[in-house]
């Protein structure tokens, strides 16, 4: 725009001084053919128009904004790397730009993890190690009866007394992970260590489960699906009864009772810590000594959430002798191996655990569950 004001600018002085040529006798032909087409007042009002408009503010020109506050105290700290207090409060985290870059996020070495319930059969039964692939256990299956005789009496044979056999395979449990290698070079923590404890929490989780509820077959048999331990009815056909409670003790033999306990899950305690006796006492009883569970009708509990809730026709609730009942054999512990081979074309590591390891009702008279049942 400013070249085409200097154009018209030409122009007119131009023509000032053929005219000024002209009253001098030297304006030729060719200057008139040139300029008769032209009228000075038309060029002059057309330049006045033109410089009216460039004077219009931000017309034509480019206005350099003046850079805020925040951004220059800012390219200040850049260059300087010092700031006055003042200085300091103007710059604002919110903009990268302005104070965000002086003040990084904290990164925390810890992982926040839900908290992964499973039943602590295994802290409560009977444990062995074996070196074998299967492990046979004899077990008494029959008893003979002494007799009475007299002085001369004959002695016959007292029969009864049978024998056989327990017997537990050991099945494998496993656990795959794949992790690229730029995740095990670069965490901010150690990878595979977090890892390795997720292998221990999901086979303990895989552990309760089966201890509970295993159907047998290339898993651990539960104790609920065991067909030969006693049930005894609630009194109550979608409900746990006080008088339940009270008469479970009686439904195990007495040596069982030194090392008997409830096993039940959340809920469950929930319904039985409102249950009283005949003389409105509660039957619970809370523990007030750390490290001690607390007890029902005088014997401990243990929470073991994969145990069913409270329904009709349920097992919410096992009493006995866990240890002397249930049998837990490991065969091997946790192995954990890495395949760096396997996955390198995809730039992976696997990291692969196994362990082996069964669970079996050994004397199923040493427990009673109790069904939801009038």
């Amino acid at each position: 725009m400013e070249r085409k004001i200097e154009e018209l600018h030409g122009l007119v002085k131009d023509l000032r001084e053929r005219f000024e040529k002209t009253e001098e006798g030297i304006f030729t032909k060719a200057d008139f053919e040139e300029f008769k087409s032209k009228s000075v007042s038309e060029i002059l009002n057309r330049l006045a128009e033109v410089e009216k408009k460039v004077d219009r503010p931000g017309f034509g020109k480019e206005e350099k904004s003046k850079p805020s506050e925040e951004k220059v105290i800012f390219e200040k700290w850049l260059r300087k790397g010092v700031l006055s207090p003042e200085e300091q409060k103007v710059l604002k985290i919110s903009d990268s730009e302005t104070g965000g870059y002086l003040a990084p996020a904290e990164y925390v070495n810890e992982i926040i993890k839900t908290v992964q319930e499973f039943s602590p059969i295994r802290q409560i039964a009977r444990v062995r190690r074996t070196s074998r692939s299967l492990v046979m256990i004899p077990k008494r299956t029959g008893v003979f009866s002494a007799q009475r005789t007299t002085e001369a009496g004959e002695r016959t044979e007292t029969t009864g007394l049978k024998y056989g056999l327990e017997q537990l395979d050991l099945p494998e449990a496993y656990a795959l992970v794949k992790v690229t290698k730029q995740d095990l070079e670069d965490s901010a923590f150690n990878l595979e260590a977090e890892i390795n404890q997720e292998f221990a929490t999901q086979f303990a989780v895989l552990e309760g489960k089966e201890f509970i509820s295993g159907d047998g077959v290339g898993e651990a048999e539960g104790l609920l699906a065991n067909g030969d331990i006693s049930s005894f009815n609630s009194g109550n056909a979608s409900a746990i009864t006080a008088d339940a409670i009270v008469q479970i003790p009686y439904k195990v033999k007495s040596a069982y009772l030194r090392n008997a306990r409830w096993v039940m899950n959340r809920n469950t305690i929930a319904a039985v810590m409102l249950l009283k006796d005949g003389n409105n006492r509660y039957l619970w009883q809370p523990s007030f000594q750390g490290g001690q569970p607390s007890r029902l009708a005088g014997y401990p509990i243990v929470e073991a959430p994969d145990m069913p809730d409270i329904a009709a026709n349920a097992y919410p609730i096992m009493f006995g002798d866990f240890r002397s009942s249930y049998l837990v054999v490991d065969r091997v512990q946790i192995e954990i191996q890495r395949l760096v081979e396997k996955y390198a074309e995809y730039g992976q590591i696997g990291l692969i655990a196994r362990k082996r390891f069964n669970g079996q009702v050994v004397l199923a008279e040493a427990v009673v569950k109790i069904k939801i049942a009038a």
